[in-house]
């Protein structure tokens, strides 16, 4: 089955400086997301693994059976943390 990319303009809290900015980045539980502030240059990690959620549907069609679904439960801001 082919990975489906997930793209989202995202609201990060820098964990030093308290100030927010945005960043349009995939979103993918397997890795996470390397950013430095625009504000104070800190750089900050963001692990998007707690807000995976997997829910597995079963499809009507014979030839589909069962499916895996894939979201992200993500807050409105998310908070980064230190490198």
């Amino acid at each position: 089955m082919a990975k489906v990319m997930i793209y989202k303009r995202l609201t990060l809290r820098c964990w030093k400086c308290k100030k927010t900015y945005s960043h349009y980045e995939e979103v993918d539980a397997e890795k996470k997301l390397k950013v430095t502030c625009p504000h104070c240059g800190a750089e900050a990690v963001v692990d998007f693994a707690p807000y995976r959620k997997e829910k597995k549907i079963v499809m009507r069609s014979a030839s589909s059976g069962k499916k895996t679904v894939i979201s992200y439960d993500l807050p409105e801001t998310l908070e980064t943390n230190e490198f």
